[in-house]
């Protein structure tokens, strides 16, 4: 084959593909507009960093009212969080129990984050995460959690909140 035909040939190929791809959705319908996904990723990144900086407060105004706060180990139920007043004695508790601990700092690492529309205003996603803890007597942070999240979020007047967040540990 000559170099003519050979072009004429990767032009027709890089032609199609991009007929292709121009004629086809730029997303699915049911994935948030990249409005929605960034104002979610954010809320996301906040969950972590509001609960690191041991923020009650803050990390519970992330939450409708009555979203509940579900915690499971290898699949099995182990605690359930029906209300801010709970969420928030329970983030005080935890970390007071950092303190006591020794524990100097936690990270959420959060990624792999996929998202899709249920209805308008709603939006379910999972999210991969595993959280460190720093010890004051330790050099180095140590991994403590590995897991998903799999949320409902729902758009407020207040902007996104998490409607339901599940936590699933994958590890005993």
């Amino acid at each position: 084959m000559n170099k003519m035909a050979m072009w004429m040939r990767a032009t027709l190929l890089v032609c199609g593909i991009l007929g292709a791809l121009l004629s086809a959705p730029a997303f699915p319908h049911d994935t948030p507009s990249v409005e929605d996904r960034l104002e979610i990723q954010d809320l996301i990144s906040r969950y972590g960093r509001n609960y690191d900086d041991r923020q009650a407060e803050a990390w519970t105004a992330l939450f409708t009212e009555d979203a509940p706060l579900t915690l499971f180990i290898l699949d099995k139920l182990a605690r359930e969080i029906k209300s801010n007043d709970e969420r928030r004695a329970w983030a005080r508790s935890r970390f007071e129990t950092f303190e006591k601990d020794g524990v100097i700092k936690t990270r959420h690492f959060q990624t792999n984050t996929l998202l899709r529309v249920v209805e308008d205003g709603v939006v379910e996603g999972v999210t991969v995460f595993l959280v460190t803890y720093q010890y004051a007597a330790e050099t180095t942070p140590r991994v403590v959690h590995t897991g998903e999240y799999r949320d409902r979020f729902v758009k407020t007047t207040a902007g996104w909140r998490f409607a339901k967040r599940e936590i699933g540990i994958d590890h005993k």
